[in-house]
C-alpha cells in the first residue's frame, strides 16, 4: 500500500478527533515511508492536539530535518512552542515560517498572531509591534482574522473585535 494514502487518511481521523486512527495510520505510513516530511508534520500536529507536546516536537523536527524550508511544520512547530511557554522558540519559528513560503489566503495573519503572541510571552513587546508592523507590510490582508491583528495593534477595543466576530469559529478566535 501507499504510505500517502494512510498519511492521508490519518489526516482525516485527525480532523474528526479520531485520534487513536489517526495515530495508527500515521504509525503505519512511517513503516512505508520514513523520508516523507509531511507525514511527520501531520502526525506531529495529531500530538499537540493530544496534549502530547515533546513529541510533536520530535516529529516536527524530524520533518525540518527533511526539509529545512517546510513552513507548516515550522507553524506547527511554533504552535507547539507556544503550547511549551518557549516563548523565543515560537518567535523564531514564526519568523521562519513567513520567511520561507509566499503564503495564500488568510494563513499568514495566524502565522503573524502566532508571532506576536511569542514575542509578548517573552516580554519582548517591542520586538512583538516590529515583527507585527512588517509582516503586515509583507501581508496586508484585511479579512478575518485581521481585526484580531488590529485589536492587538490597539487600534480597535475589545468590544468593537467581538462586533466583528459573525460566527462561533470567530468569536472564539477573539476571546
Amino acid at each position: 500500500k501507499d504510505a500517502q494514502v494512510y498519511s492521508m487518511r490519518g489526516a482525516v481521523y485527525g480532523y474528526l478527533d479520531h485520534f487513536d486512527g489517526s495515530l495508527q495510520d500515521f504509525d503505519q505510513a512511517f513503516r512505508l515511508d520514513t523520508q516523507n516530511s509531511a507525514i511527520y508534520q501531520n502526525r506531529g500536529g495529531i500530538y499537540t492536539k493530544l496534549g502530547r507536546h515533546r513529541e510533536a516536537l520530535a516529529d516536527l523536527n524530524q520533518a525540518l530535518k527533511r526539509d529545512r524550508r517546510f513552513s507548516a511544520a515550522q507553524f506547527s512547530r511554533c504552535l507547539t512552542y507556544l503550547c511549551l511557554g518557549e516563548w523565543d522558540s515560537a518567535a523564531l519559528d514564526a519568523q521562519a515560517a513567513l520567511r520561507f513560503r509566499a503564503w495564500r489566503g488568510v494563513y499568514p495573519l495566524y502565522i503573524i498572531i502566532a508571532g506576536h503572541l511569542a514575542y509578548r510571552g517573552a516580554g519582548s513587546h517591542e520586538d512583538g509591534k516590529k515583527f507585527l508592523a512588517d509582516a503586515l507590510k509583507k501581508y496586508p490582508i484585511r479579512r478575518w482574522p485581521h481585526p484580531v491583528i488590529r485589536y492587538l495593534r490597539n487600534e480597535i477595543t475589545a468590544p468593537d473585535l467581538l462586533s466583528q466576530a459573525k460566527d462561533t469559529d470567530k468569536l472564539t478566535e477573539a476571546h
